[in-house]
């Protein structure tokens, strides 16, 4: 029997939101990208930026970004083809009410073997008038301590990150 690109779609949602759901335990707003920069989990509290239909989607699709060429320079894009240490950086998305800056930290990490497959997204609203490095090295912390719940949970053979000691 033929799967259509459709029912395929499906299930790759459904086999994605069980293996991320733990992650709707959390209060940040926390995604999961493959590769190729798709959104394949949002948690519950990162759900409320985008369109209903995100899965599947580019996170620049996904997200009201404000620069959509974003990809070009994006230090997730690198640390999935690289690995390295933790990017940040920051987002300006685009929301009804006003521009909302994010910090961004992104986790890549293996999958069997192959090399940097997916990414952990963790995002935190920034106050304009925030300390960067400190704010930066806070985001960093919390995004290492929900990479390691997830190492704990999944089996992950390699990281794209070196782990504190």
């Amino acid at each position: 029997m033929v799967q259509t690109r459709a029912a395929k779609l499906l299930v790759t949602e459904e086999l994605a939101m069980n293996r991320w759901r733990f992650l709707d335990d959390l209060d940040e707003p926390v995604c999961i990208l493959t590769r190729k920069m798709e959104v394949v989990f949002l948690n519950m509290a990162c759900c409320g930026v985008v369109p209903p239909d995100w899965f599947g989607n580019r996170c620049w699709d996904a997200f009201p970004v404000e620069n959509k060429s974003c990809a070009l320079t994006c230090p997730a894009v690198k640390a999935l083809a690289k690995g390295g240490d933790v990017p940040y950086f920051e987002e300006l998305l685009q929301v009804a009410e006003a521009p909302l800056r994010l910090g961004v930290a992104v986790i890549p990490f293996g999958g069997f073997g192959r090399g940097f497959e997916e990414a952990l997204v963790v995002l935190r609203v920034k106050d304009p008038l925030a300390d960067r490095a400190a704010f930066q090295a806070v985001l960093e912390l919390r995004a290492r301590e929900i990479f390691a719940t997830c190492k704990d949970r999944l089996p992950i053979v390699q990281t794209g990150v070196e782990r504190p000691s």
